[in-house]
């Protein structure tokens, strides 16, 4: 099982956003070229040249809690209009930002956000935030931490549960 970026197509396990600027940047200059060297170098898996070209073009910002719902924004190629009563989730919630930095989740790359209806929003955030609070007990009660794809399997079942649309895949 492959974690993959459809925006980027880059792992989210090996700093993919600062790997987006730096191959992103190749891939503009270089073009097929940078493609090639990114699969001589071992990154093919983590890079794609015209997935990479996209990321460019919606001109997503650094990864931060400031720019999310700007990033999730453009990522989703959503007016600002249309976005008026949405709120930015993030699908892997800031309360346990510590134990998705540790399996190399960033919770601030958009495509780990979603667009949900602020009023729903509000009303089960707390029970969301509950059920992964769940999910790490068991781990920690074993002493053990939960590798990314059972993260991000988590995540899109709560997604499902909850009724709102994620954007990462798993392969």
């Amino acid at each position: 099982m492959s974690l993959v970026s459809p925006q980027y197509g880059l792992h989210p396990l090996q700093g993919h956003y600062q790997k987006v600027a730096f191959l992103t940047k190749g891939v503009a200059k270089y073009g097929d070229e940078a493609t090639e060297i990114a699969r001589r170098l071992g990154l093919s898996r983590f890079f794609s040249g015209e997935i990479a070209e996209e990321a460019i073009e919606k001109g997503l910002r650094s990864f931060s809690e400031d720019s999310f719902r700007e990033n999730l924004r453009r990522l989703t190629g959503k007016a600002v209009e249309e976005i008026g009563d949405l709120e930015a989730h993030h699908v892997l919630p800031q309360e346990f930002i510590e134990k998705f930095q540790r399996a190399g989740l960033d919770i601030h790359d958009p495509t780990f956000g979603a667009w949900v209806d602020k009023n729903l929003h509000r009303h089960w955030s707390s029970d969301y935030n509950r059920e992964w609070r769940r999910f790490f007990d068991q781990f920690d009660r074993t002493d053990t931490a939960p590798s990314p794809e059972q993260i991000l399997e988590f995540a899109r079942g709560l997604a499902r549960e909850y009724r709102f649309d994620v954007h990462f895949t798993l392969d």
